[in-house]
């Protein structure tokens, strides 16, 4: 990210944090290293879904970008919003 963004790497996501002082906005990727179209797709939705239910919690102001591990090959949507809750959470994006 331009302008002194910053990461955070949690077991199954990463998340690129910007404070833009806008409405917060996000974008998932979920590249190739994750493994074939149908696992990469999977991925992106458990993303989705999990940012879906952790959203409400977000505070205002922050551009985020939310990476998938190859890691979050198998992973249960329960793991991956718990991953993605305390990768937030160190970022200070999301209230604890």
């Amino acid at each position: 990210m331009l302008g002194g963004g910053r990461r955070w790497t949690g077991t199954l996501v990463i998340a690129y944090v910007q404070v833009t002082g806008r409405p917060t906005r996000v974008g998932f990727v979920c590249g190739r290293r994750v493994g074939r179209a149908v696992v990469r797709n999977r991925g992106r939705r458990l993303l989705k879904e999990a940012w879906r239910s952790l959203s409400p919690r977000i505070r205002e102001g922050f551009d985020l970008v939310l990476v998938a591990r190859p890691e979050i090959r198998g992973a249960q949507l329960q793991d991956v919003r718990e991953d993605l809750a305390e990768t937030l959470a160190a970022g200070e994006v999301m209230d604890a």
